[in-house]
């Protein structure tokens, strides 16, 4: 490959790519994989959630759950409010596990 192409990854998919390398934006600093993601996004802070490992709180107010975001490295779970992820499939699949948290949100 001449010096002058350059093969990307894909920060949001699996997808590669190659590009001249005057079309390739500098981003200055370092960066964690999941801020170069929220870069390539194009400041859209959309995440896919991967699944739930964990959860904490007594009240549906206070519910958290531990996310695993598809894309990213473990050590960038992170701790979620309920109310950011009532409508995901994710949440569901949780709940099929735990059913003991169904009657603190209300769950059918």
């Amino acid at each position: 490959m001449p010096n002058f192409l350059v093969k990307l990854r894909s920060l949001l998919g699996a997808a590669t790519l190659t590009v001249h390398q005057r079309r390739v934006a500098k981003v200055v600093g370092a960066h964690t994989m999941k801020q170069m993601q929220e870069i390539a996004a194009g400041g859209e802070n959309e995440f896919l959630v991967d699944c739930l490992l964990d959860h904490r709180g007594k009240s549906k107010k206070e519910l958290e759950f531990l996310v695993s975001w598809s894309g990213y490295e473990p050590e960038e779970n992170t701790w979620e409010p309920y109310r950011e992820l009532k409508d995901t499939i994710a949440l569901d699949e949780y709940l099929e596990e735990h059913e003991d948290l169904k009657h603190i949100i209300g769950h059918p």
